[in-house]
């Protein structure tokens, strides 16, 4: 079984490299599925990837390049999204932008940097974070993790942020209001009981799809968030799990003008469920 893996990984990965070769061809903006579409197809069917290279839409019946490959190739090809683009547009990035780094290179980075963020975390929740396995990922564990006890829990931190951690002021802490939208990666981490124990509000806050954004407050997640836009005006309904203050209120309605601001609302309505 465990081989069937490899070669499934292995045809991937291969597959990955001939679109991304395609890919690099790409000398002017196109759109998808058109040129670029057929250009990575051709070259995955041709290096005999049909299965991974495309599928057939039940509603356009068009054969579409499936979007993995787009996500495995397209940086390592230098080519990237045009922002504000519909249908999406994909373009040359500049050399400075382009990915050259090989297949396992900056891992130790990546699994650093969630330390960093998260603070805690077991090889495993790093792994699945990143789409990968345990196995593959441990080679690249920092040498100087502790264990340490999160509600009970075992875990484990990096020796270097331990002061970082015991000497966080609470007080501060608890002070903030924020509005985290759900993509933050404040919300991303693996072992969610970090930010919430309660399994009813786990659900809540990931649900399987049209996941909302968080309310941080009282130092910890106060509540929810989703945002609604009609014309010019920009409704965020906020559903409560803390009874707020005069001084939280205030700094929720801040808040919330800052995300009208930030998507360009004419008017911005703050309310509470």
């Amino acid at each position: 079984m465990e081989g069937s893996h490899v070669k499934r990984a292995q045809d991937i990965i291969a597959a990955a490299r001939s679109a991304q070769r395609a890919l690099g061809g790409v000398r002017a903006k196109v759109r998808l599925p058109d040129e670029l579409a057929a250009r990575a197809r051709a070259c995955a069917s041709a290096a005999g990837f049909d299965t991974l290279a495309d599928w057939v839409c039940a509603v356009c019946r068009n054969t579409h390049v499936r979007e993995l490959l787009f996500r495995l190739a397209a940086l390592p090809a230098g080519i990237g999204l045009v922002p504000a683009t519909r249908p999406v547009v994909l373009a040359p990035l500049s050399d400075a932008d382009a990915i050259t780094a090989g297949p396992a290179q900056g891992v130790e980075e990546l699994v650093a940097e969630y330390y960093r963020r998260h603070g805690v975390a077991t090889t495993g929740e790093i792994a699945a974070h990143l789409g990968t396995s345990a196995s593959c990922l441990k080679p690249a564990q920092p040498d100087d993790l502790v264990p340490v006890l999160v509600g009970g829990t075992r875990t484990y931190t990096r020796a270097g942020l331990l002061a970082a951690l015991a000497g966080v002021d609470l007080d501060a802490a608890s002070r903030l209001v924020r509005l985290v939208p759900g993509s933050d990666p404040v919300l991303q981490p693996r072992d969610r009981a970090v930010l919430t124990g309660d399994k009813e509000r786990q659900k809540a806050l990931w649900p399987v799809v049209g996941q909302p954004g968080a309310v941080l407050a009282a130092g910890g997640v106060a509540g929810l968030w989703r945002a609604r836009a009609a014309g010019s005006t920009l409704t965020i309904t906020l559903t409560a799990w803390h009874r707020f203050t005069a001084r939280e209120r205030a700094a929720l309605a801040d808040e919330a003008q800052l995300v009208g601001t930030i998507r360009g609302a004419g008017t911005t309505v703050l309310e509470f469920s």
